[in-house]
Protein backbone atom coordinates (compact mmCIF):
# COMPACT_ATOMS: atom_id res chain seq x y z
CA UNK A 1 0.00 0.00 0.00
CA UNK A 2 1.20 3.56 -0.65
CA UNK A 3 2.75 5.43 2.46
CA UNK A 4 -0.20 6.99 4.94
CA UNK A 5 -0.45 10.47 6.03
CA UNK A 6 -2.84 11.06 9.00
CA UNK A 7 -6.46 11.95 6.98
CA UNK A 8 -5.89 8.82 4.87
CA UNK A 9 -5.12 6.65 7.88
CA UNK A 10 -8.38 7.90 9.57
CA UNK A 11 -10.33 7.74 6.54
CA UNK A 12 -8.68 3.81 6.16
CA UNK A 13 -9.56 3.10 9.62
CA UNK A 14 -13.37 3.93 9.23
CA UNK A 15 -14.24 0.41 7.77
CA UNK A 16 -13.02 -3.19 8.58
CA UNK A 17 -10.06 -4.37 6.65
CA UNK A 18 -7.64 -7.66 6.41
CA UNK A 19 -4.48 -5.38 6.81
CA UNK A 20 -3.14 -6.60 9.64
CA UNK A 21 0.72 -4.73 9.79
CA UNK A 22 0.65 -1.24 10.31
CA UNK A 23 4.09 0.67 11.48
CA UNK A 24 2.95 4.21 12.85
CA UNK A 25 6.27 6.83 12.71
CA UNK A 26 6.22 10.38 12.74
CA UNK A 27 7.09 13.68 15.08
CA UNK A 28 3.80 13.59 17.12
CA UNK A 29 3.70 11.38 19.61
CA UNK A 30 0.37 12.10 20.87
CA UNK A 31 -1.62 11.30 17.45
CA UNK A 32 1.27 7.83 17.16
CA UNK A 33 -0.20 7.22 20.50
CA UNK A 34 -3.92 7.60 19.64
CA UNK A 35 -3.70 5.69 16.09
CA UNK A 36 -1.54 3.02 17.91
CA UNK A 37 -4.49 2.74 20.29
CA UNK A 38 -7.13 2.46 18.21
CA UNK A 39 -5.95 -0.08 15.98
CA UNK A 40 -4.73 -2.07 19.10
CA UNK A 41 -8.32 -1.75 20.43
CA UNK A 42 -10.07 -2.72 17.36
CA UNK A 43 -8.14 -5.70 16.83
CA UNK A 44 -8.24 -7.30 20.27
CA UNK A 45 -11.69 -7.77 22.53
CA UNK A 46 -10.63 -5.63 25.85
CA UNK A 47 -12.35 -8.51 27.89
CA UNK A 48 -9.42 -10.94 26.70
CA UNK A 49 -6.52 -8.27 26.05
CA UNK A 50 -4.73 -10.33 28.98
CA UNK A 51 -4.42 -13.60 27.01
CA UNK A 52 -4.25 -12.08 23.36
CA UNK A 53 -2.57 -8.27 23.70
CA UNK A 54 1.61 -8.63 23.91
CA UNK A 55 3.33 -5.49 24.37
CA UNK A 56 7.15 -4.91 24.01
CA UNK A 57 9.88 -2.38 23.95
CA UNK A 58 11.43 -2.37 21.46
CA UNK A 59 14.94 -1.74 22.92
CA UNK A 60 14.43 -4.59 25.14
CA UNK A 61 12.41 -7.22 23.20
CA UNK A 62 13.80 -10.75 21.98
CA UNK A 63 12.67 -11.71 18.05
CA UNK A 64 11.91 -15.19 18.83
CA UNK A 65 9.54 -14.31 22.01
CA UNK A 66 8.11 -11.50 19.55
CA UNK A 67 7.59 -14.39 17.08
CA UNK A 68 6.23 -16.99 19.96
CA UNK A 69 3.23 -14.29 20.66
CA UNK A 70 2.63 -13.94 17.34
CA UNK A 71 2.21 -17.40 16.08
CA UNK A 72 0.18 -18.45 19.14
CA UNK A 73 -3.32 -18.78 18.43
CA UNK A 74 -5.37 -16.48 20.02
CA UNK A 75 -7.75 -17.53 23.39
CA UNK A 76 -11.16 -17.62 23.43
CA UNK A 77 -11.03 -14.85 20.58
CA UNK A 78 -10.70 -14.45 17.26
CA UNK A 79 -7.54 -12.24 17.00
CA UNK A 80 -3.83 -11.65 19.02
CA UNK A 81 -2.07 -8.46 18.95
CA UNK A 82 1.41 -7.59 18.78
CA UNK A 83 2.29 -4.01 19.74
CA UNK A 84 5.61 -2.96 19.59
CA UNK A 85 6.81 0.16 20.95
CA UNK A 86 9.42 2.62 20.95
CA UNK A 87 11.28 0.92 17.87
CA UNK A 88 14.75 3.12 16.19
CA UNK A 89 14.45 1.74 12.82
CA UNK A 90 17.32 3.87 12.49
CA UNK A 91 19.78 2.02 15.12
CA UNK A 92 18.95 -1.59 13.56
CA UNK A 93 21.35 -4.02 12.91
CA UNK A 94 20.94 -6.10 9.64
CA UNK A 95 19.93 -9.03 11.68
CA UNK A 96 17.57 -7.27 12.96
CA UNK A 97 16.12 -5.62 9.94
CA UNK A 98 15.91 -8.96 7.97
CA UNK A 99 13.99 -10.60 11.32
CA UNK A 100 11.80 -8.01 11.26
CA UNK A 101 10.97 -8.41 7.32
CA UNK A 102 10.65 -12.00 7.64
CA UNK A 103 7.98 -11.34 10.70
CA UNK A 104 6.35 -8.70 8.66
CA UNK A 105 5.86 -10.58 5.56
CA UNK A 106 4.56 -14.31 7.11
CA UNK A 107 2.92 -13.24 10.35
CA UNK A 108 -0.65 -14.78 10.63
CA UNK A 109 -3.85 -13.80 9.23
CA UNK A 110 -5.23 -13.75 13.12
CA UNK A 111 -1.94 -11.46 14.29
CA UNK A 112 -2.11 -7.79 14.08
CA UNK A 113 1.63 -6.30 14.34
CA UNK A 114 1.59 -2.49 15.04
CA UNK A 115 5.22 -1.14 15.76
CA UNK A 116 5.53 2.24 16.90
CA UNK A 117 8.97 4.04 15.41
CA UNK A 118 10.86 6.86 17.12
CA UNK A 119 11.57 8.41 13.44
CA UNK A 120 10.07 11.05 11.52
CA UNK A 121 9.39 11.86 7.80
CA UNK A 122 12.80 14.09 8.01
CA UNK A 123 14.84 10.75 8.75
CA UNK A 124 12.78 8.95 6.69
CA UNK A 125 14.09 10.92 3.95
CA UNK A 126 17.80 11.40 5.04
CA UNK A 127 18.46 7.86 6.37
CA UNK A 128 18.14 4.66 3.84
CA UNK A 129 17.66 2.40 6.45
CA UNK A 130 14.62 4.22 7.65
CA UNK A 131 13.35 4.28 4.07
CA UNK A 132 13.76 0.54 3.55
CA UNK A 133 11.95 -0.15 6.82
CA UNK A 134 9.21 1.93 6.10
CA UNK A 135 8.80 0.53 2.34
CA UNK A 136 8.81 -2.82 3.87
CA UNK A 137 5.92 -2.09 5.80
CA UNK A 138 4.23 -0.52 2.97
CA UNK A 139 4.50 -3.48 1.17
CA UNK A 140 3.34 -6.02 4.01
CA UNK A 141 0.08 -3.60 5.38
CA UNK A 142 0.25 0.04 5.96
CA UNK A 143 2.70 2.73 6.96
CA UNK A 144 1.83 5.75 7.98
CA UNK A 145 3.68 9.25 8.94
CA UNK A 146 1.56 10.89 11.50
CA UNK A 147 3.13 14.74 11.47
CA UNK A 148 2.47 17.80 13.30
CA UNK A 149 -0.43 19.31 12.80
CA UNK A 150 -1.48 22.43 11.68
CA UNK A 151 -2.34 25.27 13.61
CA UNK A 152 -5.89 25.49 12.88
CA UNK A 153 -6.12 21.95 13.12
CA UNK A 154 -4.65 21.95 16.60
CA UNK A 155 -7.39 24.68 17.71
CA UNK A 156 -10.35 22.28 16.62
CA UNK A 157 -8.90 19.56 18.23
CA UNK A 158 -8.53 21.68 21.83
CA UNK A 159 -11.96 23.05 21.56
CA UNK A 160 -13.65 20.05 20.84
CA UNK A 161 -11.18 18.45 24.00
CA UNK A 162 -12.32 21.06 26.04
CA UNK A 163 -15.74 20.20 25.27
CA UNK A 164 -15.19 16.45 25.97
CA UNK A 165 -13.49 17.18 29.21
CA UNK A 166 -17.16 19.01 30.18
CA UNK A 167 -15.68 22.77 29.33
CA UNK A 168 -15.76 25.16 26.99
CA UNK A 169 -12.47 27.48 25.48
CA UNK A 170 -12.88 29.93 22.08
CA UNK A 171 -11.06 29.54 19.06
CA UNK A 172 -9.05 33.09 20.18
CA UNK A 173 -8.35 31.34 23.63
CA UNK A 174 -7.62 27.91 21.96
CA UNK A 175 -5.00 29.67 19.63
CA UNK A 176 -3.53 31.39 22.62
CA UNK A 177 -2.93 28.23 24.10
CA UNK A 178 -1.12 27.15 21.14
CA UNK A 179 1.02 30.47 21.46
CA UNK A 180 1.69 29.51 25.03
CA UNK A 181 2.42 25.82 25.53
CA UNK A 182 3.52 24.67 22.41
CA UNK A 183 2.39 22.11 19.57
CA UNK A 184 3.55 18.89 20.99
CA UNK A 185 -0.35 17.64 21.24
CA UNK A 186 1.16 15.35 24.42
CA UNK A 187 1.63 18.30 26.12
CA UNK A 188 -1.15 20.36 25.08
CA UNK A 189 -4.14 17.49 26.12
CA UNK A 190 -2.28 17.63 29.44
CA UNK A 191 -2.46 20.87 29.93
CA UNK A 192 -6.07 20.83 28.43
CA UNK A 193 -7.50 18.45 31.15
CA UNK A 194 -5.74 20.63 33.87
CA UNK A 195 -7.42 24.09 32.60
CA UNK A 196 -10.59 22.02 32.06
CA UNK A 197 -10.77 21.02 35.66
CA UNK A 198 -10.18 24.18 36.73
CA UNK A 199 -12.34 26.30 34.78
CA UNK A 200 -15.13 23.49 34.52
CA UNK A 201 -18.15 24.81 32.91
CA UNK A 202 -17.55 28.61 33.10
CA UNK A 203 -14.75 27.89 29.81
CA UNK A 204 -11.06 28.65 29.70
CA UNK A 205 -10.44 32.29 28.84
CA UNK A 206 -6.97 33.94 28.53
CA UNK A 207 -6.69 34.81 31.77
CA UNK A 208 -7.12 31.17 33.06
CA UNK A 209 -4.31 29.87 31.01
CA UNK A 210 -2.01 32.36 32.12
CA UNK A 211 -2.82 31.57 35.27
CA UNK A 212 -2.61 27.50 34.86
CA UNK A 213 -0.74 26.42 31.76
CA UNK A 214 2.62 26.11 32.34
CA UNK A 215 4.49 28.10 29.20
CA UNK A 216 6.86 26.16 27.26
CA UNK A 217 10.43 27.15 26.83
CA UNK A 218 10.04 28.51 23.76
CA UNK A 219 7.23 30.56 24.59
CA UNK A 220 9.44 32.08 27.34
CA UNK A 221 11.96 33.19 25.34
CA UNK A 222 9.06 34.61 22.88
CA UNK A 223 8.41 36.61 26.14
CA UNK A 224 12.04 37.62 26.23
CA UNK A 225 12.21 38.80 22.60
CA UNK A 226 9.16 40.71 23.49
CA UNK A 227 10.75 42.61 26.32
CA UNK A 228 13.57 43.57 24.94
CA UNK A 229 11.85 44.86 21.68
CA UNK A 230 10.10 46.66 24.23
CA UNK A 231 12.98 48.04 26.07
CA UNK A 232 11.76 46.28 29.07
CA UNK A 233 14.80 45.39 30.67
CA UNK A 234 13.52 44.68 34.05
CA UNK A 235 11.15 42.07 32.45
CA UNK A 236 13.51 40.64 30.57
CA UNK A 237 16.29 40.02 33.18
CA UNK A 238 13.40 38.51 34.71
CA UNK A 239 12.45 36.35 32.22
CA UNK A 240 16.15 35.42 31.81
CA UNK A 241 17.09 34.52 35.81
CA UNK A 242 13.72 32.17 35.72
CA UNK A 243 15.55 30.54 32.27
CA UNK A 244 18.54 30.23 33.79
CA UNK A 245 17.00 28.62 36.98
CA UNK A 246 15.23 26.12 34.57
CA UNK A 247 19.04 25.11 32.59
CA UNK A 248 17.60 26.13 29.07
CA UNK A 249 20.40 25.69 26.98
CA UNK A 250 22.50 29.19 26.06
CA UNK A 251 21.99 27.42 22.70
CA UNK A 252 18.11 27.12 22.61
CA UNK A 253 17.75 30.85 23.94
CA UNK A 254 20.15 32.20 21.23
CA UNK A 255 18.54 29.50 18.77
CA UNK A 256 14.97 30.94 19.89
CA UNK A 257 16.01 34.82 19.85
CA UNK A 258 17.15 34.19 16.37
CA UNK A 259 14.69 32.66 15.34
CA UNK A 260 12.17 35.40 16.93
CA UNK A 261 14.12 38.62 14.75
CA UNK A 262 14.43 36.62 11.73
CA UNK A 263 10.55 36.47 11.84
CA UNK A 264 10.61 40.62 12.39
CA UNK A 265 12.48 40.26 9.23
CA UNK A 266 10.61 39.04 7.10
CA UNK A 267 7.32 40.83 8.60
CA UNK A 268 9.14 44.15 7.93
CA UNK A 269 9.87 43.11 4.49
CA UNK A 270 6.65 41.50 3.62
CA UNK A 271 5.14 45.63 4.80
CA UNK A 272 7.74 47.17 2.67
CA UNK A 273 6.68 45.21 -0.62
CA UNK A 274 3.40 44.98 0.50
CA UNK A 275 3.52 41.05 0.29
CA UNK A 276 0.43 39.16 2.00
CA UNK A 277 0.45 37.26 4.91
CA UNK A 278 -0.34 34.28 2.97
CA UNK A 279 2.87 34.77 0.29
CA UNK A 280 5.32 34.89 3.73
CA UNK A 281 3.82 32.37 5.16
CA UNK A 282 4.32 30.03 2.25
CA UNK A 283 7.72 31.15 1.23
CA UNK A 284 9.39 30.41 4.37
CA UNK A 285 7.18 27.71 5.45
CA UNK A 286 5.29 29.28 8.47
CA UNK A 287 2.19 26.77 7.50
CA UNK A 288 2.43 25.43 11.18
CA UNK A 289 3.67 27.97 13.33
CA UNK A 290 1.50 30.89 11.28
CA UNK A 291 1.10 32.49 14.76
CA UNK A 292 4.74 33.49 15.00
CA UNK A 293 4.36 35.44 11.56
CA UNK A 294 1.33 37.36 12.57
CA UNK A 295 2.98 38.47 16.20
CA UNK A 296 5.88 39.63 14.06
CA UNK A 297 3.73 41.67 11.97
CA UNK A 298 2.02 43.12 15.43
CA UNK A 299 5.46 43.45 16.80
CA UNK A 300 7.51 44.75 13.46
CA UNK A 301 6.13 48.81 14.47
CA UNK A 302 8.30 48.97 17.23
CA UNK A 303 11.59 48.61 16.06
CA UNK A 304 13.56 49.34 12.81
CA UNK A 305 15.34 47.24 9.87
CA UNK A 306 18.51 48.96 11.43
CA UNK A 307 17.90 47.50 14.53
CA UNK A 308 17.55 43.95 13.22
CA UNK A 309 19.67 43.44 11.11
CA UNK A 310 22.00 45.10 13.97
CA UNK A 311 20.28 42.12 16.28
CA UNK A 312 20.78 39.45 14.15
CA UNK A 313 24.53 40.19 13.81
CA UNK A 314 25.00 40.11 17.79
CA UNK A 315 23.11 37.20 17.79
CA UNK A 316 25.51 35.23 15.34
CA UNK A 317 28.47 36.88 17.46
CA UNK A 318 27.37 35.24 20.40
CA UNK A 319 26.92 32.06 19.00
CA UNK A 320 30.71 32.01 17.73
CA UNK A 321 31.82 33.43 20.89
CA UNK A 322 29.55 30.28 22.93
CA UNK A 323 31.19 27.65 20.41
CA UNK A 324 34.71 28.80 19.88
CA UNK A 325 36.27 30.28 22.87
CA UNK A 326 34.83 28.31 25.14
CA UNK A 327 33.44 31.48 27.38
CA UNK A 328 30.88 31.33 30.04
CA UNK A 329 27.95 30.69 28.35
CA UNK A 330 25.26 32.24 30.32
CA UNK A 331 27.47 35.41 30.75
CA UNK A 332 27.86 35.90 27.12
CA UNK A 333 23.65 35.64 26.80
CA UNK A 334 23.19 38.21 29.71
CA UNK A 335 25.80 40.46 27.97
CA UNK A 336 23.99 39.58 24.63
CA UNK A 337 20.58 40.88 26.16
CA UNK A 338 22.18 43.78 27.63
CA UNK A 339 23.56 44.67 23.84
CA UNK A 340 19.86 43.78 22.34
CA UNK A 341 18.53 46.18 24.63
CA UNK A 342 20.50 49.06 23.97
CA UNK A 343 19.98 48.75 20.20
CA UNK A 344 18.23 51.84 18.96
Amino acid sequence: MPLFDETQLKNYLKEPSNVNVFLIYGEDDYLKDYYSAFIRDRAVDPAFSAFNLHGFEADEMDISSVWDCATAYPLMSERSCVFIKGMKLAALKKDAVEDIKRLISEIPDFCTLIVKAEEGAEEEKRNAAVKDMVGAFSKAGIAACLSKRQTNSIVTLIMNGAKSRGSSITKEAAAYLVEIVGDDLLVLMNELTKLAAFAGKDGITKEIIDKVAVKSVEASIFDLSAAIIEKNSDKAYRILSALKLDKVSPQMIIGTLSSYFADLYRAKVADKERAGLSNIISAYDYKNTAFRLEKAMKAAGKIGMKSIRKALENLTEADSKIKSTGADSFIVIESLVASLLTIN
